[in-house]
């Protein structure tokens, strides 16, 4: 279980959701509480951080990801090469740097049950946008990470406002634009 003021973050039944906050507001933590949840519930769940750079994907995620579980005892096989961690159940989650704009064309075309972006302002946004689109299209839950509102208005169906790990505001850009 996560913190008790991640959970209307991690639980969020929206499939393009927007996390908007500021550094180290609670959106990755929150992320890879998200990623654990699909990936311990549901057998090959195929799960995909994205980040600007392979090192900012490490940084980010991964060192937390093996301490996360190691802590809760789930058996994980990890994978330094590919930055990819499997469990028993055949679920995984694959760590993903943009380092350069063509990696990205290298994500299309598969499914995944999950996928966290995390702030890549390296990347075309038109680019991003075409990914997440192609990524929703197959079925995928997609969580956008950001600092701009104009951002997240553009690219998710639902918004999380987020300060120090608790949603302080949230859904659609329309409706939170209305209101403030």
């Amino acid at each position: 279980t996560c913190h008790p003021k991640q959970e209307a973050f991690v639980f969020d039944p929206g499939r393009r959701v927007s996390a908007l906050c500021g550094r180290g507001g609670g959106k990755t933590t929150g992320q890879l509480m998200r990623f654990l949840r699909r990936m311990i519930r549901t057998v090959d769940a195929n799960c995909l951080f994205i980040a600007g750079t392979r090192e900012a994907a490490e940084r980010l995620i991964w060192r937390d990801l093996k301490r996360l579980l190691d802590k809760l005892r789930v058996a994980a096989k990890f994978s330094e090469a590919t930055l990819t961690c499997t469990l028993r159940n055949g679920a995984s989650l694959r760590l993903f740097g943009c380092d350069d704009k063509k990696d990205i064309n290298k994500l299309r075309g598969i499914t995944y049950h999950e996928v966290a972006v995390d702030e890549v302002a390296s990347i075309n946004a038109e680019l991003l946008k075409e990914l997440m689109i192609d990524l929703r299209a197959r079925g995928a839950t997609v969580i956008f990470s950001t600092h701009q509102m104009e951002t997240a208005e553009r690219l998710c169906d639902r918004i999380a406002i987020i300060d120090r790990g608790r949603i302080i505001a949230g859904g659609t850009p329309g409706s939170l634009i209305a209101e403030h």
